[in-house]
Order: C-alpha cells, then sequence, then structure tokens
C-alpha cells in the first residue's frame, strides 16, 4: 500500500530556545475535518498591510479601533479562517489559514491560551496569514508594525479574532472523520511578476494536499503558492481576501464540499500581474483552476504518515530600504 508522509515543521523565528513536539513519525489510518468561518465581522477596524496614503490619518487619534489608520469602510468579500485538522492513531496535527496580513505572534499566544482540550498544542499547528493587504488590523503589540502598517494594538479585535479561530478549530475537529490523502505539484504561469526588476524570476511552483473522504467526496485542499495579496491597493478602504480568497472561492465553487487554504510561499517581491478586483478575481481564478486540474490528477490513500517538528530560531538584524517602500502593486 502506498503511503504518505507529511511533515508539519513550524519555524516560529523568535530568539528563543529550540523546542520539538512529537518528532517521531506516525503511521496509520487518517482522519480528517474542515471548517471555514468568517474571521472578523467587527465594524469600523483599520486595514493591515498599506501604510500611508489614503490609509493613514493626518492627526492619529482614536476612533473605535483605529487610531494611526483610518477604518474599513465596507467588504468586497469575506475574510475567513479556514481550519483542516488531520489526526494518525490519535496524533494531530492543524493548518490553519487566515485571510491577515500575517500570523501575529499575538494571534498566536491567544490561540495556543485556548487550545487545552482540543488534543492541539502551539507545535502541533501551523497558523498562517495568507498576506492580504486587505483585512484586519490593530492585532499585532509589536510598535513596529502598529505604526508602520497595521495600526495600534487594540484586544477587543485580538480577543474577536482569536475566538473565531478556536471556533473554527473546534468544528474542524468535530468533523473528524476516516479519510485519504494525496499530494501533487503543478507550476503557474502569467500571474506573477518581480515588483523590484523587470523579468526577474519569481517561483512558479504550485503545491497541492488533497484530502477527501473515505467515499470520495472532497473535503479539504491546502494549496501554497508565492504571491502578494496586493492586487488591490492602499486607496481601498474595503475588506477583501484579495486574490488569493478569489482563488479559494472560485475552487470552493468547482469542488463542491471543499474547504479551501491557501498557504502563502516565499512572496518576497513576487507581486501579481493584475490589480484591481478584476485582476484579483482574474489572477485568483487562474490560479484556482490549476489547483482544481492538480486536484482531478491527485490521487488519495487511506494510510498516512505524520510527523511535527517546531524549531525557534535567531533572525539577523532587520535592515530597512526606505526607498523601497511604497505602494505595493505599482512599485
Amino acid at each position: 500500500m502506498q503511503r504518505h508522509r507529511l511533515l508539519l515543521a513550524i519555524f516560529l523565528l523568535l530568539p528563543l530556545m529550540a523546542t520539538e513536539a512529537w518528532a517521531e513519525p506516525v503511521t496509520g489510518a487518517l482522519r480528517a475535518g474542515r471548517d471555514a468561518r468568517p474571521i472578523c465581522t467587527l465594524d469600523g477596524v483599520p486595514l493591515a498591510g498599506y501604510g500611508g496614503g489614503t490609509r493613514r490619518k493626518t492627526i492619529p487619534m482614536q476612533d473605535g479601533h483605529s487610531f494611526f489608520l483610518v477604518k474599513s469602510t465596507g467588504e468586497h468579500d469575506t475574510v475567513r479562517v479556514k481550519s483542516l485538522v488531520l489526526e494518525v492513531e490519535g496524533e494531530r496535527m492543524a493548518f490553519i489559514s487566515i485571510d491577515a496580513i500575517g500570523a501575529a505572534r499575538s494571534i498566536v499566544d491567544e490561540v495556543v491560551s485556548r487550545l487545552p482540550g482540543t488534543g492541539l498544542t502551539r507545535e502541533s499547528i501551523m497558523l498562517v496569514g495568507t498576506h492580504t493587504h486587505s483585512s484586519m488590523g490593530a492585532v499585532s503589540d509589536k510598535l513596529f508594525w502598529q505604526v508602520g502598517a497595521v495600526d495600534r494594538f487594540d484586544s477587543d479585535v485580538l480577543d474577536h479574532v482569536a475566538g473565531n479561530i478556536v471556533d473554527s478549530l473546534n468544528a474542524a475537529i468535530a468533523d473528524l472523520q476516516p479519510a485519504k490523502l494525496g499530494n501533487g505539484s503543478s507550476e503557474v504561469l502569467g500571474i506573477t511578476r518581480n515588483r523590484r526588476t523587470d523579468n526577474a524570476p519569481v517561483n512558479t511552483d504550485l503545491g497541492v494536499i488533497k484530502v477527501e473522504s473515505m467515499a470520495g467526496d472532497p473535503m479539504a485542499v491546502l494549496f501554497n503558492f508565492a504571491i502578494h495579496g496586493t492586487s488591490l491597493s492602499g486607496d481601498d478602504l474595503n475588506m477583501s481576501a484579495d486574490n488569493m480568497g478569489y482563488a479559494e472561492r472560485y475552487i470552493e465553487a468547482q469542488i463542491p464540499g471543499v474547504v479551501a487554504l491557501f498557504a502563502n510561499g516565499a512572496e518576497g517581491d513576487v507581486a501579481p500581474t493584475m490589480g484591481g478586483l478584476d485582476g484579483a478575481q482574474s489572477v485568483g481564478e487562474t490560479l484556482g483552476a490549476e489547483v482544481k486540474a492538480v486536484w482531478d490528477a491527485t490521487a488519495t490513500h487511506e494510510e498516512t504518515t505524520i510527523e511535527v517538528q517546531s524549531v525557534e530560531t535567531d533572525l539577523p538584524q532587520i535592515v530597512i530600504n526606505v526607498t523601497a517602500c511604497g505602494d505595493e502593486f505599482t512599485a
């Protein structure tokens, strides 16, 4: 019987001692559960990702959940949390994708504080932000990011967001059922470019993990691709999951019953080739169509090997090139 080996490696990138969770492989029959739901339904939350222009107040002052940045004015599409829980021989791991500029340490810490009773720990969850620049701010407690691009920390927003993440995890756990898993890959051309240097190479690799029920019904697809969530510019004050959100919704429409979870790659200076709502949709649907093609071509298997490792490491001193800062899409 063909088996799949799935390694969840979490790099927290913090100046602490290295730690490990259960690092011995666990092999056996797979159970899986999934969930998707809105992650932020509060009114007047600032948007994180662009720190200047239309989004920045002339005079900082408290207004609802905002301080340095203006409040969002509505939404183009719902920003969500999507969860996939896998279990083999009683050991659980979880992938959590949130439509956000990133997974701030403050969010991770708050979610971890609410994990007791779930069978999950800090080391067995991978919480990633899709890197849309048009979702909730005010959730980072790091001063640089508060002032620069995400707005002043607001405990009410953090509580709301963390609560929705944990609710999603609990729903995915309640959905656990015998499942099959497969993985495939491809590449997607024409939807990304290097925003600093014309014709510079970009990573076009697409990775896909397919999860379906024992009866072959779609359950979840986790896909990885390198792209910035900057089809929408800093002049737009509406919440949006941007191009990766359009990709997820396209996939979910094409594969009824599936929950699509986007995990960004090393997007660095990799920008989308098209801007605006139409551009976000076009880029997202092109990406989503390739995910669907990989899904269709990927076989799944009942027995899976999972392994979790967690490493915290030091990072070098941050160096900021101020001249390179500006509009993400047009730069």
